[in-house]
């Protein structure tokens, strides 16, 4: 018994410590939640200092008012190259529908090629969104 306590303790604690493999997967989980109105699970995957920003509810309230003439489908991972060992770029086709003011000029569905920038703080990835000028 007294051997089995510090391998298990070994092992819950490299389970925790992300690898880069897992970025790809938080990549399209992040907008997979954003698609299916999970604001909190996309929320959490946000950098920390982003999070001290902008409040859950500021969050919640933009990418709903977005999805007045967003929709969007979905995220296909593309590819990632990493500058630092916690530092990595992350390309991404996002899907949307954007639906024009005036319901006669109808939709249109794109793919636009997207960089994303993911950190990682301690044993996790987190989201870190682009500043805009």
């Amino acid at each position: 018994m007294n051997k089995i306590l510090p391998l298990l303790l070994v092992l819950s604690l490299t389970a925790c410590n992300e690898s880069k493999d897992d970025i790809k997967t938080k990549a399209v989980d992040r907008w997979a939640a954003i698609v299916n109105n999970d604001y909190e699970k996309a929320y959490g995957m946000y950098a920390d200092s982003y999070q001290k920003i902008e409040s859950y509810d500021g969050f919640r309230l933009r990418l709903e008012t977005a999805k007045l003439q967003t929709k969007w489908e979905g995220a296909e991972f593309l590819s990632m190259s990493c500058e630092k060992e916690d530092i990595c770029k992350v390309d991404l086709n996002l899907t949307y529908t954007y639906s024009f003011p005036r319901a006669s000029m109808g939709s249109i569905t794109h793919t636009t090629a997207i960089v994303e920038t993911w950190l990682k703080k301690g044993s996790k990835w987190k989201f870190m969104p682009s500043v805009k000028d």
